[in-house]
């Protein structure tokens, strides 16, 4: 493991361009070309911006376009675990999509103690 860390890191200014080409992947413009799927886990929250005189508040967006198929960003609000998913309507249904957080929620409340489990009122699953 150590090996392939050294030889990524050895090689980390390749241009992405070059990867591809060196790689022969056949480009499609509607597809990432190496992967569809993303799933983040966020361990430090996001800055605070402070502007002089003017009041600033992060703000949900609804309806934003996934660049990916599916991105699963997950993050920790005090004791809670949140997340956001995004995922390309034209290639799963909503139904599919609830589901699949059922299967990722289920497992990961079973880690926590009975008194800090919490099923999220967002999620229906």
């Amino acid at each position: 493991m150590r090996e392939a860390e050294s030889e990524a890191e050895a090689h980390q200014g390749l241009p992405f361009e070059a990867l591809l080409d060196a790689l022969q992947v056949e480009r499609d413009p509607s597809r990432h070309p190496v992967f569809q799927v993303v799933f983040e886990m966020d361990d430090a929250p996001p800055p605070l911006v402070e502007l002089p005189g003017l009041g600033a508040s992060p703000v949900a967006l609804d309806g934003v376009a996934s660049m990916f198929d599916l991105t699963l960003t997950l993050r920790e609000e005090g004791a809670e675990l949140v997340g956001d998913l995004q995922f390309n309507p034209d290639l799963f249904e909503d139904a599919s999509m609830l589901r699949m957080l059922g299967h990722f929620q289920n497992p990961a409340s079973k880690a926590l103690p009975p008194t800090q489990r919490k099923r999220s009122t967002a999620c229906p699953c």
